[in-house]
């Protein structure tokens, strides 16, 4: 194929793109985390345009450790052992 256009969106039909880059072979980007879709495309030989399968990717937002505990004077009901 040639004329290849990487495509990503947050719908699994693309019918929103986010972004669309043109005859690169790597992108740096900077998304906000959530779920993605992408697929690339291209002309074949007869000029129509094809379509890859569409993947998922999901970005998790990265953030430090963080302590939880009950509030005071909360109540932990459990079954069996120590909570």
């Amino acid at each position: 194929n040639s004329n290849t256009t990487f495509e990503l969106s947050r719908v699994k039909d693309f019918k929103k793109v986010e972004m669309r880059l043109q005859n690169v072979n790597a992108a740096n980007l900077k998304l906000t985390p959530g779920i993605y879709y992408w697929r690339v495309s291209g002309k074949n030989e007869t000029g129509e345009t094809e379509f890859s399968e569409s993947r998922k990717v999901i970005l998790i937002k990265e953030s430090g450790l963080q302590l939880f505990s009950p509030a005071e004077s909360s109540v932990v009901n459990y079954n069996s052992g120590n909570p």
